[in-house]
């Protein structure tokens, strides 16, 4: 028996106004269960008109694997990219086509399952059987949050400096994330079992599962997050710190067992904090030679992150918005990779990352130490690096998280 596939009425809405007279492509959303499939969300990618009338065989896979790659960015825990979604006038014929772009996709998202839709009505049928449902998913949702405090220190090897910055910036970076991946999680304060049901009240069927109202968890971390990875002070040329707090989010379906759930909150972890590495890097590159030629120590501050509701479901997405952008910016984003004519800037949620204050910031250019801000219970803030020859940074209670760098011979790398 193939997957069965659950859309939400939302996604049923948005297929059934696509137009059958041109190509059109998405990317379905959602959280992938043991037997089925939760579809939240179709995300059409953006593709010229021009391209769209000439038929599917003129759209390049290259269109759907970069808006792939941008849109899981934006997923939290839980949510993945598990789907194709295909409408047009000529199915059969172009069925070949459409099969190279799916599995491109699917290299591209590591996709859970592939579907395509028939070329006269909004239904799914996959390459395997696969039976597809419509119905409200505004119920049936473990949401779990927590926050993870980060000081880690990394060397970066004379010998290496031919590597790109950012594969020695994840590599040294692996030891944070294994402690990450053998953290032990409390519940609510509470040690489970990773068979233990999460999330629901009481025993039932599945199904009555389902109908609850959203139940929200939180989890505390337990692990040694600090440290440091590569080689000695003596040996290297430039080194990174790393210090503060970041959130995590992630979705379930109930019933969910613990061990999902833990898995899912520390994957946005690491997810989050290899994409806020990244975006340092990019940082770097574009304004990096004009401040290294005049500073021994620089701060950059990595964006925050914000949360993007579904227009009627209990999941969000997110965004990292830099302190040179406003709300509206992001939302522009989101409804250009999302594929939603229109968010309401207002709703998105800046308040569980917050950005260091500009008194933190030179506070720790005068003493080399990152010190602590406040803000409301279970909130976190955002990343920001200091950029500096050899010199001990202070350890302190740190919410704004920090990377710091070294600036001699940064040119190696991004030169």
């Amino acid at each position: 028996m193939g997957r069965s596939a659950i859309l939400d009425k939302t996604v049923e809405n948005l297929l059934l106004h696509v137009s059958l007279d041109s190509w059109s492509i998405g990317l379905l959303i959602g959280y992938v269960g043991e037997q089925k499939d939760y579809i939240v969300h179709i995300a059409n990618t953006p593709i010229d008109s021009t391209e769209k009338s000439k038929g599917l065989s003129a759209i390049s896979d290259i269109f759907v694997t970069s808006h792939a790659a941008e849109l899981q960015r934006m997923l939290p825990g839980g949510l993945c990219i598990c789907g194709v979604a295909a409408t047009g006038p000529d199915l059969p014929s172009s069925y070949t086509h459409l099969q190279q772009i799916i599995l491109a996709t699917y290299k591209k998202a590591c996709l859970a399952d592939k579907y395509i839709t028939q070329a006269t009505t909004w239904q799914l049928s996959s390459l395997s059987p696969s039976d597809v449902k419509v119905q409200s998913l505004n119920t049936g949702w473990v949401i779990a949050d927590t926050s993870l405090s980060i000081n880690e220190s990394i060397y970066l090897n004379r010998d290496q400096q031919n590597q790109h910055f950012e594969q020695q910036l994840m590599n040294g970076l692996q030891p944070c994330f294994e402690t990450i991946t053998n953290a032990i999680c409390l519940f609510d304060g509470e040690l489970l079992d990773e068979n233990d049901t999460v999330g629901v009240a009481g025993k039932g069927k599945k199904s009555s599962q389902h109908s609850l109202p959203p139940s929200r968890i939180n989890l505390q971390l337990l692990g040694k997050f600090e440290g440091s990875a590569g080689s000695s002070c003596s040996e290297t040329m430039s080194y990174v710190r790393i210090k503060g707090t970041i959130s995590a989010i992630a979705f379930s379906r109930a019933p969910a067992v613990a061990g999902d759930i833990s898995q899912a909150v520390k994957s946005d972890l690491k997810k989050s904090l290899h994409l806020r590495c990244q975006l340092l890097c990019e940082d770097i590159l574009q304004v990096g030679s004009e401040k290294h030629a005049s500073d021994d120590q620089l701060i950059y501050e990595l964006p925050p992150r914000v949360y993007i509701p579904h227009e009627s479901l209990p999941v969000t997405f997110n965004d990292y918005m830099f302190k040179d952008e406003r709300t509206e910016d992001c939302a522009e984003r989101a409804q250009q990779l999302l594929g939603i004519s229109h968010i309401d800037s207002s709703s998105i949620d800046t308040s569980v990352e917050h950005s260091a204050k500009l008194k933190d910031i030179e506070n720790h250019q005068q003493s080399k130490e990152v010190k602590s801000s406040t803000t409301h219970t279970d909130s976190s803030s955002s990343l920001m690096a200091n950029i500096g020859r050899f010199a001990p940074i202070a350890s302190g209670a740190a919410i704004a998280l920090a990377v710091s760098i070294t600036y001699l011979n940064m040119e190696d790398w991004f030169g």
